[in-house]
């Protein structure tokens, strides 16, 4: 049976990004730590959405499409035992303790009670990655050009030598700014106020991930936490790989046709630019089929406890 999978299509260039601070739900592990935070506390977030949003019972918390289909057959129903989330850190009641009130939990500044809100992702796009991640169909809106937007924000007069100084020397600003992958609080405070212009200026309303990131660098910098980051470039996904375009490996910058030889005109690499990686589809964790977990009656018996009369 072919494995249930996130994320099929195109996916636009995106920024990984996570808060460094000591917590007792995730261990502190310099190497790709927004990836590894997103790992292992997905099922954490996933839980709060899923309970703030009034998709669980009392056992089991289940997928929007499984809420809203109340045609779906019980074979189909997606869900996932809270406890089996929740045990692994020491039941939900310790879970609401440790994100309550952290400094960390940037999320927690426009969405009240969630927990694990010290991840996410920045889309190029109006693409939502975590939108997507929590169930909910994505397209990808090619229309709201974020790195246009920073590139323009970054234009003031006499900031250029402030960047250059952070970040150093390139064209393209956005490429620049997350090639050190751990932002310190200097470099934050040069990227809050890019971020600070690109909203005052913004003509539209700006992307949930915009204005989560955002809050993000406010949480860094009220708190001194460094940001860590990782950017990744567009890629492709069939179903079972994950095919990245072909980057830079300094900074990401995707060439119109790369060679073995030139010149980065993100961040001024000279070099050769190879074929992007490839990667296992993201699952669908935590959400499963639940009638192979408990049985179609009772799948069937706890979503109805969740639909009004």
């Amino acid at each position: 049976m072919k494995r249930s999978v996130a994320i099929t299509g195109a996916t636009p260039a995106f920024l990984r990004w996570a808060i460094w601070h000591p917590c007792d739900l995730r261990p502190l592990d310099a190497y790709r730590f927004p990836d590894q935070t997103f790992r292992t506390l997905r099922g954490v977030r996933e839980l709060s959405i899923a309970k703030l949003e009034q998709r669980c019972s009392d056992e089991f918390c289940f997928h929007p499409s499984s809420i809203q289909d109340y045609g779906v057959e019980p074979t189909e129903i997606r869900g996932f035992q809270r406890n089996e989330i929740a045990a692994v850190f020491g039941g939900e009641p310790s879970i609401d303790e440790c994100c309550g009130n952290c400094p960390a939990n940037a999320l927690a500044r426009s969405l009240p009670n969630v927990a694990a809100g010290c991840f996410g992702f920045l889309s190029t796009t109006e693409f939502d990655l975590q939108r997507l991640l929590s169930g909910y169909a994505q397209q990808c809106d090619s229309q709201f050009d974020l790195v246009g937007r920073v590139q323009a924000a970054a234009n003031q007069p006499g900031f250029e030598a402030e960047i250059a100084k952070q970040f150093g020397a390139g064209k393209v600003v956005w490429h620049r700014l997350w090639k050190s992958n751990i932002l310190s609080v200097k470099k934050l405070t040069v990227v809050a106020k890019i971020f600070d212009r690109l909203v005052d200026d913004s003509d539209v309303e700006l992307p949930k991930h915009v204005q989560v990131f955002y809050d993000a660098i406010r949480s860094c910098l009220d708190n001194g936490f460094p940001l860590h980051v990782e950017l990744l470039p567009s890629g492709f996904s069939d179903g079972e790989t994950w095919s990245l375009a072909a980057s830079c490996p300094d900074c990401c910058y995707e060439p119109a046709e790369p060679k073995k030889l030139q010149k980065c005109l993100g961040c001024g690499r000279i070099g050769g630019i190879s074929a992007g990686p490839k990667f296992r589809v993201l699952g669908t964790r935590p959400y499963s089929n639940l009638a192979g977990i408990i049985g179609e009656e009772k799948a069937k018996t706890e979503i109805e406890k969740l639909r009004p009369l």
